[in-house]
C-alpha cells in the first residue's frame, strides 16, 4: 500500500494498537466504536528523561499586511486570554463537544484541569495533557519543516516499495533531504 495509513481510522477499527496524541482522536474514536473506546488507555508520550513534552498546539497570526490588523489583534487577544482559554476548556468538559485545552501557563493552574472524574479514559487524558503542557517547549524547525521532512521520507520509501531504487538507497536519499531541510532552518 502506497500513501499514508489513517491511523485515527485504523485505530477506531480495532487494527491498531496505539492512537495519535491529537486532541479530538479519543472523542472520535468514542464516537465512532464505543468497545474501542473502553478498551483504550492512555498515558505519557515516550521521551527520553530529560526531554520536554513537544507543544503541539495551533498557532494565532496576525498578517502585517491586514487591512484590519487592530481588531485581528483584539481577538487574538481575546482567544489567548487565560480566563477565556479556562472557559472553553471548561465547556468542553461539561459538554463534550470540544476539546480545548487552555493556551496559557495561568489557565494551566486551574485545579480543574488537573482532576480526573472516574475512570473515563477522556478526562484522563485531560489532566495528562495539561500538565505536560506546564512543561512543553515548541520546537520551531519541526513546526516549519514537519510536513517537508516527512513528505521526503515519504517520497523515498514509495519509490523503494515500488522497486525504482533499493532501500538502502531510498533511506540514504531521505536522509540528505531532511538533513538539507534541518540545516535550511537552522541558518
Amino acid at each position: 500500500m502506497l500513501g499514508d495509513l489513517d491511523q485515527s481510522q485504523a485505530y477506531t477499527e480495532g487494527n491498531l494498537a496505539f492512537g495519535t496524541p491529537n486532541a479530538s482522536f479519543l472523542r472520535n474514536v468514542r464516537n465512532a466504536n464505543q468497545a474501542v473506546y473502553e478498551a483504550t488507555g492512555v498515558g505519557r508520550g515516550m521521551r527520553d528523561e530529560g526531554i520536554n513534552p513537544i507543544f503541539s498546539g495551533q498557532y494565532i497570526c496576525v498578517s502585517v499586511t491586514s487591512p484590519n490588523a487592530p481588531l485581528a489583534v483584539a481577538w487574538a487577544e481575546h482567544l489567548t486570554d487565560p480566563a477565556q482559554g479556562l472557559a472553553w476548556a471548561q465547556y468542553g468538559m461539561d459538554t463534550e463537544t470540544a476539546v480545548v485545552f487552555p493556551a496559557t501557563t495561568e489557565a494551566l493552574e486551574d485545579s480543574s484541569l488537573a482532576e480526573a472524574s472516574g475512570e473515563d479514559v477522556m478526562a484522563q487524558a485531560r489532566v495528562i495533557s495539561a500538565e505536560e503542557a506546564k512543561t512543553s517547549e515548541a520546537y520551531l524547525p519541526s513546526f516549519f519543516l514537519t510536513g517537508q521532512v516527512q513528505e521526503a521520507l515519504i517520497n523515498s520509501v514509495n519509490k523503494a516499495i515500488v522497486g525504482e531504487i533499493e532501500p538502502q538507497a531510498a533511506l540514504d536519499d531521505a536522509q540528505k533531504a531532511m538533513n538539507r531541510l534541518l540545516e535550511r532552518s537552522d541558518g
